[in-house]
């Protein structure tokens, strides 16, 4: 049987494409009661330097949506029989990231990773997994396959080492499974 699956945040179109790969390998949308997965798109709208309203609705509507998000679902995942939060995230957020002009969206993605890192270190030691996915750009619907396919994977769980543990840590991977730093 399959997981049930909530998908938020930005991106309509990639939204719409990592459905269709969780519907593609036997996952269902959840549409009430118990989630087993919940994944969160982040990808704030491109700031100007000097618009701070626009920093500051986009800070609204990705960062603080993120949490109120994760907020909503967590009875319903404490319900769910996987209890994963997943984050699909860009490689700019990283602080690898070799931009070197404009791009102040990095601002709100930088609060999101630290919110994610905070909940990772608050829910993790409850029984929740995580995972943060870098696409390499929203608009190549070719990464939500590489995507769900990461989601849906499960790490090694060593209970008796958790630096060998994967599940007990938190990193950004790419298609290619390498790590980023954040």
């Amino acid at each position: 049987m399959g997981y049930k699956v909530a998908i938020e945040g930005q991106s309509d179109s990639f939204k719409e494409e990592l459905n269709r790969e969780f519907k593609k390998a036997g996952h269902e949308a959840a549409e009430s009661g118990a989630v087993d997965i919940l994944v969160y798109c982040i990808n704030p709208l491109s700031c100007e330097a000097t618009d701070y309203d626009a920093l500051l609705k986009a800070y609204e509507n990705t960062a603080l949506e993120l949490l109120r998000k994760v907020s909503e679902y967590l009875p319903l995942l404490e319900k769910g029989n996987k209890k994963r939060l997943c984050f699909v995230t860009s490689l700019d957020s990283s602080i690898n990231n070799t931009r070197t002009s404009d791009h102040w969206e990095r601002i709100i993605s930088a609060s999101c990773n630290m919110a994610v890192k905070t909940l990772f270190n608050r829910l993790n030691p409850l029984g929740f997994t995580f995972r943060v996915f870098a696409a390499e750009d929203f608009n190549n619907l070719s990464d939500a396959s590489y995507a769900v396919r990461y989601m849906l994977q499960d790490r090694s769980m060593e209970e008796e080492s958790h630096q060998h543990s994967d599940e007990k840590r938190i990193v950004i991977r790419d298609k290619y499974e390498r790590e980023y730093p954040w």
